[in-house]
Order: C-alpha cells, then sequence, then structure tokens
C-alpha cells in the first residue's frame, strides 16, 4: 500500500542535524515542516542553519527528493513550508562557523591530549 497521508491520523517522521531533540517523533497528519522542528526541541541556536533546513522525502517509485527550506522561528504554521508525510527526514544543516569549529576541535585535540600527557609526566 502506498504511503499516504488519508490512512493515518498519525504519522512518523525524522528530526536530525542541529536541533534539542533529534530522532524520530510522531506528529498529527497535516503537519508541516516547521512544527515538526520545533516539536524536535527548536534549532539550536547558534549551531542551526536556519535559511537551509532540508526535506528529504522517498517518492512512491523509491527515488528520493531532496528539497531545502527556510524556516520562520516567528510562526509555528507557515505557507513556506510543506506538509509532512509519513517517513520524511528533515535535517537541520549546521552552520559553516558551527562546522569549521567542530573541525578545529577534532584535528587539534590529539595534539592537546598529547600535550597534556606530556605535562602530567613533566
Amino acid at each position: 500500500m502506498p504511503k499516504t497521508n488519508l490512512t493515518n491520523s498519525i504519522i512518523e517522521v525524522y528530526v536530525v542535524g542541529e536541533v534539542n531533540n533529534p530522532g524520530k517523533i510522531k506528529i498529527e497528519t497535516g503537519t508541516q515542516l516547521n512544527q515538526a522542528v520545533f516539536f524536535a526541541g527548536g534549532p539550536k541556536n547558534i549551531r542551526a542553519n536556519k535559511n537551509k533546513v532540508q526535506l528529504v522525502r522517498t517518492n512512491a517509485n523509491g527515488s528520493m527528493t531532496f528539497k531545502k527550506y527556510n524556516i520562520n522561528l516567528s510562526q509555528r504554521k507557515s505557507n513556506s513550508t510543506p506538509v509532512l508525510k509519513d517517513g520524511d527526514i528533515i535535517n537541520v544543516t549546521p552552520t559553516a562557523i558551527s562546522t569549521s569549529i567542530d573541525i578545529l576541535t577534532e584535528t587539534t585535540k590529539p595534539v592537546l591530549n598529547v600535550f597534556t600527557l606530556y605535562k602530567l609526566f613533566e
């Protein structure tokens, strides 16, 4: 049976990335993308790129559609974001600054660990 929003009053979507409570959430049929982001605890203030929230949707033929949306934090309901379907994946992407900080942290961590060990045995 194909995925439709007519058969269920509750659907499951996945919200991942820079939100406070990522994972699978159950929402009512007719819920919009920006509402689901709020149901997942909202975007992380500094880390979330609110201009590039990605919606990944599996089509009936098995292909996937990727679209990016801006979310407006001042409105829970908006005409600019789509109504979600069962199985949709919402990815709140990180900002360029937070990605750069993550890269810097990961690359300097080994050096800091060696320095800490050196100071410990000094």
